[in-house]
């Protein structure tokens, strides 16, 4: 019976060493495909690596044959710069042994050109990235005596909306070109005349206007009628006047008559003051009613 067990725990040691060794082989040989597969992939002829998504400093993954660099835009704590992790199958590259340079192309043609300088374990930019953190990546660097060069675009802050979601909305887009810029600012005011070049005309007396000859802002000159009115105050000057130049031509054939009669000496001088008295006071009233 004890052989019986013994035999059976042999075959069963045996099984369990045959079918680890087979899944060592098999991890082994699919770690060996997908390391073939991965080269074959990142290899291209015109010289441009490839750019994955992030690497696991967070940053972007550049790769082109066994090189691969990993650029961050470091911020934590301190002004935004770059930072570049260098590594070859895995291993981190010695940052004294690689030259790094990054150059940003931003809207409006605006070029900014960064040098990195070795670092601890890194390569940093040589100077602070000023925001927005949105723009168009050259990154190129020089390894073992060969050239490497990657494009990619970083957009910081951006929004997309559906063109319909965009309509919706009442927003339009179009070409920036050079014009003129005109500002418009609406305020309340009046438009009114230039009170140094304006004369008010007010009659004399009341009454309506029955006849106008002139609109408001028209040139007027001297002596010339304006407008006609009709007014009871005024006929009723008018006869006061007539009445009062009447008066004065009957005081004034009476004081003529009274001055000859004086130089004759009919009649005693204080008859002749009281008639040229009254003639004056009658000239007096003819002018205070023509005017």
């Amino acid at each position: 019976m004890k052989k019986i067990i013994m035999g059976l725990c042999a075959v069963l040691v045996i099984g369990l060493f045959v079918a680890l060794n087979g899944g060592v082989s098999s991890i082994r040989s699919g770690t060996s495909h997908d390391r073939d597969s991965t080269h074959k992939h990142d290899s291209h002829g015109d010289g441009h690596g490839e750019c994955e998504d992030k690497g696991p400093h967070g940053g972007k993954l550049l790769r082109e044959g066994d090189l691969v660099l990993e650029i961050v835009t470091y911020e934590k704590g301190c002004r935004p710069h770059f930072r570049v992790y260098a590594s070859r199958n895995g291993r981190p590259i010695d940052p004294e042994e690689i030259a790094v340079s990054i150059r940003l192309e931003r809207l409006g043609d605006n070029v900014e050109v960064y040098e990195l300088k070795p670092g601890p374990g890194f390569l940093f930019g040589n100077r602070e990235i000023d925001r927005p953190l949105s723009f168009f990546v050259k990154a190129s660097a020089r390894w073992q005596e060969e050239d490497f060069e990657w494009e990619y675009s970083q957009y910081d802050g951006r929004l997309t909306l559906p063109e319909e979601l965009a309509r919706q909305m009442g927003i339009q887009t179009a070409l920036a070109e050079p014009k003129t810029i005109r500002s418009f600012l609406e305020l309340p005011g009046e438009i009114a005349f230039n009170a140094d070049r304006v004369s008010h005309l007010v009659p004399r007396v009341s009454g309506f206007v029955v006849e106008s000859r002139k609109n408001l802002g028209d040139s007027v000159t001297s002596g010339e009628v304006v407008a006609v009115i009709e007014s009871r105050e005024l006929a009723e000057a008018r006869s006061r006047y007539l009445v009062a130049l009447e008066r004065e031509k009957l005081a004034s054939y009476n004081f003529d008559r009274a001055r000859n009669l004086l130089e004759k000496g009919t009649i005693p001088e204080k008859e002749y003051l009281t008639v040229q008295k009254a003639h004056l006071e009658e000239k007096i009233e003819r002018v205070s009613a023509a005017r």
